[in-house]
């Protein structure tokens, strides 16, 4: 019923649909700030519903060498089936295996405590981005990022 998996080339048009749909239109993100200039360096993935398109997160490594989980985003309608946190879980696989220990993420508020179930912890003062009150949050990927 649910699959999770990398976006291929064809599809990426479905993930910036999505994102416009889930950000702009669901949350009043002004459209210039839900595109910032970094999809081009990053890993995106797509979650389908049965063959439907229903959510999208992108992977992206900062110049600072920062691992982090961005645009998560899951259709309305669909949010308590689990498609975020196997979002979450392919971004995490996919970062291990590149060699990453730590994922950072930059949390809604009102979304915190979902990450906190999939193990992410909250540090630093929030902060608002893209309109919306954020959190800055991390997860250690193995037990030598344990800090």
């Amino acid at each position: 019923m649910l699959t999770v998996r990398k976006a291929r080339p064809d599809e990426m048009h479905t993930c910036f649909a999505l994102r416009y749909e889930v950000f702009v239109l669901g949350q009043g993100v002004p459209p210039q700030l839900e595109v910032d200039g970094h999809d081009a360096t990053c890993v995106h993935i797509l979650a389908l519903w049965k063959d439907q398109a229903v959510g999208t997160a992108r992977l992206r490594t900062t110049p600072e060498g920062v691992t982090k989980a961005e645009r998560v985003g899951v259709r309305g309608g669909f949010q308590g089936r689990g498609i975020g946190a196997a979002l979450m879980t392919l971004l995490e696989d996919i970062a291990r295996e590149r060699g990453d220990t730590t994922m950072r993420l930059n949390a809604q508020e009102r979304v915190v405590p979902f990450y906190e179930t999939l193990g992410y912890i909250s540090y630093g003062d929030p902060f608002m981005e893209a309109c919306i009150r954020h959190v800055r949050m991390k997860k250690a990927l193995d037990e030598s990022a344990q800090k």
